[in-house]
């Protein structure tokens, strides 16, 4: 697995997704940032940032069709 990257956005260590049945981490390498920016994020960055600005942009998308 590879290491475990920083968030592009806030520079914390991403979470590590651990496996309650066996203690065993199956995913660290963190959230897309796109569009805000091109790499990996946190999980309350993807939720404070990323998600506020996809929505913000599909709706603002459909206010022009």
């Amino acid at each position: 697995m590879k290491d475990t990257p920083n968030c592009c956005l806030c520079g914390e260590k991403v979470e590590e997704k651990v496996n309650p049945r066996d203690g065993k981490v199956y995913w660290n390498q963190g959230e897309s940032a796109l569009p805000v920016k091109d790499g990996r994020c946190c999980t309350t960055c993807a939720a404070n940032i990323v998600l506020p600005y996809r929505l913000r942009a599909h709706y603002q998308q459909q206010e022009h069709h």
